[in-house]
Parts: structure tokens; sequence; C-alpha cells
């Protein structure tokens, strides 16, 4: 008899990084040959519901949704299970050897899994590892949000994308209502969750001879499991009811994270302006540079407000190859702005903008008056102990300088290199986005709040500052 419980998020960290290695080194190869895809964590993983049978072999059950950019265009669903299927085995033997947590095999195996009520689930590629085991489901949304998966009749060995049950087109509202109305409910529905686990779920995987054979195809996944305990305890406790109380003043913001698949076309469109930068003859006669993704384009922590018009943006660090003092700051950032504005309208850029200590470009969609997305230039130098020096204008005066930033700053990588190799990258993702939706300062930059996040999450964990820290 199955006896599921919780992992605590520390509990699961480790295996959430080792699932993202094996994913990251599979987008690597798949992408540069064959086609693009976007992946993130699913099911009651994405809401920190990571479970294992206590009475089982204890593994940690995760699922994780394999979006495909565009199912049409090249690749039919039996090309694309190939594909990956391939890809992922060289991964996991590419993991195994670099990682310490250990897996202990390396075959997958292609499954065909059922839900409750007898249909077919879709193409499952399920990989084991010494302590979890991940599901992976092949899915595309189209343009009208409806989400299609690879279904597959096993006796015909038939792959076609169809579309998912209605019923379970509203799962991530009915989420939301359920996380929103009161801690308890939200409670009440992890125990009944684990209940549905406990009373459905069969492990069809059993260890022959060194190898792992999945005894039964038709069992029902945890993903399938978590949808169906959604979809029914929302209904039970009226999420279809009008409600008859005055409605909860909204917060302020309603920030999200930004995903790779979304902020994907942006950047690619920002690399191509950039191009033209480092190709312009005319600044190619004063200076060439480099250019980096800083900040939260770097971390993948990018953001955006809902319930704003401001969009999302990029942060970029140009560092112009001269000597110290071969020309003026106000020269530099002069020469970038006029070089970049040759350019922005050919991108569908406005002209840049000369803020205090970035360039600022956006995209803009004029007809319902919002930003899509921009992104702020930085032109930054390295002294001779490694620090960044910026070019700022101090609006007032009209000075352009090379300045330090703000103290506050010092030593903010070595902390936030301390959370990844400690495995709580996921902790401080999730207090950042409280920070930044609890903010009611429209000065505090985005950067003052992930100095706050990381300070707080070291605090809680135990770090100490040693000069090993210190710069």
């Amino acid at each position: 008899m199955s006896d599921f419980y919780y992992a605590t998020k520390r509990e699961a960290e480790p295996f959430r990084e080792e699932i993202c290695d094996i994913i990251g080194n599979v987008y690597d190869y798949v992408s540069r040959n064959y086609f693009n895809f976007d992946y993130d964590f699913s099911g009651a993983t994405s809401v920190n519901m990571v479970s294992y049978d206590n009475n089982g072999d204890r593994r940690f059950l995760f699922d994780m949704d394999i979006e495909v950019d565009d199912p049409d265009k090249e690749y039919t669903p039996s090309d694309i299970i190939r594909i990956f299927e391939d890809a992922l085995i060289k991964s996991m033997s590419m993991s195994v050897c670099r990682r310490t947590v250990s897996l202990d095999m390396l075959e997958c195996r292609r499954t065909v899994g059922f839900n409750m009520f007898g249909s077919p689930e879709g193409i499952r590629l399920v990989f084991f590892g010494g302590k979890f085991v991940c599901h992976l489901y092949f899915v595309f949304t189209c343009s009208k949000g409806r989400q299609q998966y690879i279904k597959c009749d096993d006796t015909q060995r038939n792959y076609e994308w169809v579309y998912r049950d209605n019923k379970y087109n509203n799962i991530s509202k009915e989420i939301k209502w359920l996380k929103d109305k009161d801690n308890a409910l939200w409670n009440d529905f992890r125990n009944y969750y684990l209940y549905k686990m406990n009373d459905n779920y069969i492990n069809d995987i059993e260890h022959i001879g060194g190898f792992i054979s999945i005894r039964n195809i038709e069992y029902i996944t945890p993903k399938t499991l978590f949808m169906e305990a959604v979809h029914e305890f929302a209904l039970e406790n009226g999420i279809n009811k009008k409600e008859n109380n005055s409605k909860k003043q909204n917060p302020q913001h309603e920030f999200k994270y930004v995903t790779r698949k979304e902020a994907r076309p942006a950047r690619t469109k920002l690399e191509k302006l950039i191009c033209q930068l480092h190709n312009d003859k005319d600044l190619k006669k004063y200076f060439t540079f480099e250019h980096k993704y800083v900040g939260s384009s770097k971390r993948n922590m990018i953001t955006k407000d809902i319930k704003g018009n401001n969009g999302y943006d990029f942060d970029v660090d140009i560092i112009p190859n001269i000597s110290q003092e071969q020309y003026t700051p106000k020269e530099i950032k002069n020469l970038v702005i006029k070089t970049l504005d040759k350019y922005t309208k050919e991108y569908g850029f406005s002209y840049s903008k000369d803020s205090k200590s970035v360039i600022t470009i956006k995209s803009i969609d004029h007809k319902n008056s919002e930003v899509i997305y921009s992104c702020d230039f930085a032109i930054v130098r390295i002294d001779n102990t490694g620090k960044k020096q910026f070019i700022m204008h101090d609006k007032t005066s009209g000075k352009y300088e090379w300045k330090y930033r703000g103290g506050g700053y010092n030593g903010i990588f070595e902390k936030y290199d301390w959370i990844k190799k400690r495995k709580l990258v996921q902790e401080l993702r999730d207090f950042y986005l409280e920070l930044k939706n609890k903010n009611l300062c429209e000065e505090k930059r985005s950067r003052s709040i992930f100095v706050e996040s990381v300070n707080v999450i070291c605090n809680r964990n135990g770090y100490k500052n040693s000069n090993k820290y210190r710069r």
C-alpha cells in the first residue's frame, strides 16, 4: 500500500538541478541540430508538491513539459520523440560523469500513459535517477491558448498532435483560485492530492538484473492525478459560484517570470541590433567593444508585471576596447547613442534615451499604448582590481563621469554563487518575486530588490562572510 509524503524544497532542489542540467544538455544539442523547444516543470512539481512513496522505493516524482516551438514545420511527432530520446540518453551519460547526484542507469523507455478515464495521456519519456523519476510530456500551445500533446496508438504505433480534454483548459486558473482563496483551502488540497496518489498511483517500475523494467505501460502519471485533483477539488469548493462578498482590493503589482520561450524572439532581435553596432564602420573608427547580458537576463530571472504596461527588460553591458583616457565618457556614450539610433527603427525600437547610468531603447505596442519589452545598455569598464565602473550622467550639472556603483552591491555575486552551490536558487526566485509584488516604491529598482533577496536568503541559510568573499 502506498504512503505518499511531500519532499521539502531543500530535499527536492538537488534533483531539480540535476534534471535541468540533463535537459539543458538536450536543449543545446537538439536546438543546434534540429528544432527549438522550451521546458519547465509541470503538474505538482510546478507548485512545489514533489512527493515520494514512503512504503515504496522512496524516489521523488517530477513532471516536466517539453514545449515544442512549432510542430507543423518540419518534424513529425515520431521524429520529435526519436530525436529527443537519443539526445536524452547522451545527456544522461554526460551528467553521470559530471555531477555528484548519480544516476543508477542510463536507459530511458518510451511509454504510453492513460488517465483515470482510460483515454491516452500521451507520450512520455521517463528517465530514472538514483533517487528520482522524471516524466517528460511533449506539448504545444496553439495561438488560441489551447494545449496539444503527442498521442500514440500503442497498437498501430501512430503518433499525432491532439488537443487535451476541454476540462483541463482552465487548470492554471483553478490552481490560482485554490491558492488565492485561503491558506486552509490550499492545505486541504495538498492533502487531497496525497489521498489521490495513495489511492490511484501504481509504481510500475522494477529493477531486473540491474536494468529498469516498466511492468504496465497503462499506469496513471502524477501529472494526470494532479490535474484531476485540481479540477475536482476546485469544483467541490465552489470555483463556479458567484462571490457574494465584495472583492478584495487587488495588489498593486502582479509580477511573473518571463519564460525562455517568451523572451527568445525579443533577444534574437536585440542580438541582430547589437550585431549592427559591432559591424558599424563609423563606430569602428573610434573603438570596438564587447557586450554581455547581465542581471536578470543572465540569471533567467526576467519578470513582467501583468497588471502594468511596462513589459519586461534586458540588461546589457557594453565594454569599449579603449585605453582609459582615450575618449571622454560623454564622447563614448554619445557615440553609442548615435550608432544605436541608426538601426533602432529598422528593428522596431524607439530612439535611444540617455538615462543616468544606461541607454534605454523600447519596443512599443502603440495600438495598446504599452511597452512590450525594453533594453538598458550600460557602458562599463573594468579597473585593475576587477571592479566595474559605469558612465554616469548627472542631469543637474550635465557632467558625464566614470563612477563605481554604490557599496550595497559589494560581494553580491559571491553570495549568489554561494546560493547556487547550496541549491537555494528556487528559494531565491520565490522570495525575489514575493518582494517585487510587495514593493510599493516605484523608485526602487529590480537590482536593489535582487540584492535584498540575496542577502535575506544568505542570512536564512547560515551564510558567513569571510575573506574568501571579500574584494
